[in-house]
């Protein structure tokens, strides 16, 4: 559609039992009545930020768009380097498809977007190791490529936001005030946001708990600064506002850490003093569940077989082999996958105990997506039918739905256009 701009909130683990909360709130309200909502979003196998942010973005499943993890897969490394760049996708994406269309973009804190060839403005998904220096930020936005007249502009006057002292919603306020600074002074036609106040409250206090309703009042505001300035800058006919999420999350009570059953038999070798050496196989968690390398193909059936026996135990529900994983959408370099039991989160570590227990039940995900809580999508703008509820539809779906209303090409997206919700 012709001179359009689209502003694409992602509200990290916003469930659609959230809005019944937000729905009260003047914002939500707002674009709940004057927007279209898709009640239930079924998410993707992982129900893992960094795969569900790639398939929001390339109407893809894991299989096709490849981005299987959080975090690079590297054997002996409890804690690897956070998917930071773009070159892992193998599926076009929207920013690339507006691109090809002449339109302006911009990605801020999206997932897997570092130096993504085609974003004009990039303030990427910085993950990993906390309390960085200020000169360690500054060096690893910049290395995920943010110029340096963008950072000047935007990223440096809100960097005190991630500098504050440790608080879960620290990142979405730096994200959505650069995200704003770029809207007002760029005003790019095509624009995702990554905010996620929701999911670090929820993976803090626990997925049910009181404390974590604080961080829906946090996406009533960042909602509503983003609405004011589409009303400010009077692009309001010619914007729409899309607020969406990934996935949602269920309360666990322990990290399981099958690398250590690995160690223990013989699959990871370590030296005397109990240091990682070599591997055969190695596990790789993408939340609640995992997935499980295998070095030499020869032994994969033995692997398999054993992890087949610790079904029921440690937390692992069951293990879903290459061709059944396939079949869920979630493909990869990996030879099978370990589910859990929805008590534990699987972790890297291969030394101390298998089990570890938390203080008190933490919020996670990466499990079937039919296990948890669905995920939500209200989009509002002049290309979207008012008051129009659509109870479900599949994470895949949104991608080509607006690509539609930008006029782009998204050939290699698995998801339909959803065009009940459009005019």
């Amino acid at each position: 559609m012709a001179n359009r701009k689209l502003i694409l909130i992602s509200f990290d683990a916003l469930s659609f039992e959230d809005i019944e909360y937000l729905k009260e709130k003047k914002n939500f309200a707002h674009i709940l009545k004057n927007g279209a909502w898709v009640r239930r979003v079924h998410g993707i196998y992982p129900t893992l930020t960094y795969p569900s942010h790639a398939t929001m973005a390339t109407g893809c499943s894991v299989a096709k768009h490849g981005v299987v993890a959080n975090q690079y897969m590297i054997p002996g490394d409890p804690d690897p380097a956070w998917c930071w760049y773009h070159d892992i996708f193998k599926a076009k994406d929207l920013i690339t498809a507006a691109k090809e269309k002449g339109l302006t973009t911009a990605a801020i804190g999206w997932p897997a977007m570092g130096c993504h060839p085609d974003a004009d403005y990039i303030i990427a998904e910085v993950a990993g190791p906390k309390n960085r220096t200020g000169e360690e930020f500054i060096r690893d936005y910049k290395a995920c490529g943010a110029t340096d007249e963008l950072w000047e502009a935007v990223g440096e006057p809100n960097l005190h936001y991630r500098l504050r002292p440790a608080h879960p919603s620290n990142t979405s306020w730096f994200n959505a005030y650069c995200a704003l600074g770029i809207l007002r002074r760029y005003q790019p036609d095509l624009m995702i946001v990554h905010c996620a106040p929701v999911d670090s409250a929820k993976h803090v206090y626990g997925a049910y708990a009181e404390r974590s309703k604080e961080s829906l009042d946090e996406c009533e505001i960042i909602l509503g600064e983003f609405l004011r300035a589409v009303r400010e800058l009077g692009i309001e006919d010619i914007t729409d506002v899309i607020a969406t999420s990934d996935h949602g999350q269920i309360d666990i009570t322990h990290t399981s850490n099958p690398n250590v059953l690995l160690a223990q038999n013989g699959w990871i070798e370590t030296d005397a003093e109990g240091n990682f050496t070599d591997w055969k196989a190695w596990c790789h968690t993408a939340g609640m569940c995992t997935e499980v390398y295998v070095k030499d193909k020869a032994d994969e059936p033995a692997v398999y077989e054993f992890f087949r026996g610790m079904e029921g135990k440690y937390g692992i529900e069951k293990v879903f082999t290459e061709e059944e994983t396939e079949k869920l959408g979630f493909g990869g370099p990996f030879s099978f996958v370990l589910e859990g039991d929805g008590t534990v989160k699987f972790g890297n570590e291969y030394r101390g105990e298998v089990m570890k227990a938390y203080p008190h039940p933490v919020g996670c995900h990466g499990y079937l997506p039919e296990k948890g809580p669905d995920p939500t999508t209200i989009a509002y703008g002049p290309d979207f039918r008012a008051g129009v509820l659509l109870e479900e539809a599949e994470l895949a779906d949104g991608a080509p739905t607006w690509a539609k209303v930008l006029g782009l090409e998204l050939p290699d997206a698995e998801g339909r256009v959803m065009e009940e919700i459009l005019k």
